[in-house]
């Protein structure tokens, strides 16, 4: 009932307890990095020597192993393609939509920088905005990610897993030939398609939601300006005091 970690073969840390109430549970692993490539070995044999007798995952019983298989809620996952017009505050509905539905992941060029910036990918000139939201420019120096050969990668992956969708394509949400375009990635009968036309007058609940939310962006810009403020006059007053105590150390000599 312990966990080890080995660096190329080499026991890296003491072996760690787990906890009581995981004892005789299926784990699954999961690991967290970033500036790394992250290979993943499950046998039949171990890629270095250990030393005690540990089975892999490819070599283990049947008996000893558990798979489990998550179905969607209602049985079927959701991909949904929000249709607005360009600068008609598409993007302040889809805010509001991810936060009252966290189960939902956002796939947008927008979406694809948030990542890199948590991943700590470098990009130049930092993370500044730069061209429009829909389309931000991508400026990392990267074929993968400036020539966009990533949404390729994404094209083929996110069919494959049980999740629900939001498609933030302004433009292409707005084409006919491209929604078709991106629902013929999701083939399967596992996902329902639901195209939302965010056009016209808004509800007043997502009207109270814009009000709120630019309130308090003002608020936290309006304390974020009062605190630089505040250390810009702490600084001042250190260097004014590290002046006069220089200035009496000289009278002093």
């Amino acid at each position: 009932n312990t966990v080890s970690l080995f660096r190329n073969g080499v026991r890296a840390a003491p072996p760690q307890a787990l906890p009581e109430a995981l004892h005789g549970k299926a784990l699954f692993p999961a690991v967290a990095y970033r500036n790394a490539s992250l290979q993943v070995h499950f046998g039949p044999a171990p890629m270095r020597p250990l030393p005690f007798t540990c089975r892999t995952l490819q070599d283990a019983a049947k008996a000893d192993c558990e798979v489990r298989k998550e179905a969607p809620k209602k049985g079927k996952c959701e991909v949904l393609l929000p249709i607005g017009l360009p600068d008609e505050a598409t993007f302040d509905w889809l805010h509001q939509f991810l936060a009252k539905n966290r189960n939902y992941v956002e796939l947008s060029d927008r979406a694809l920088l948030d990542w890199a910036q948590k991943s700590g990918l470098n990009r130049q000139g930092g993370y500044r905005p730069r061209g429009s939201v829909d389309k931000p420019e991508m400026g990392f120096g990267l074929p993968l990610m400036d020539e966009r050969s990533i949404h390729k990668v994404l094209q083929c992956i996110t069919p494959a897993l049980q999740r629900n969708y939001v498609v933030m394509e302004v433009k292409g949400n707005l084409l006919d030939e491209d929604r078709k375009a991106t629902l013929a990635q999701f083939r399967s009968e596992d996902f329902k398609k639901v195209a939302k036309v965010v056009v016209g007058e808004p509800p007043a609940e997502y009207k109270k939601w814009v009000q709120e939310t630019t309130l308090k962006n003002k608020r936290d810009r309006a304390e974020a300006k009062a605190r630089r403020k505040k250390a810009e006059l702490a600084r001042k007053k250190a260097e004014e005091e590290k002046k006069k105590k220089a200035d009496e150390e000289r009278q002093k000599r």
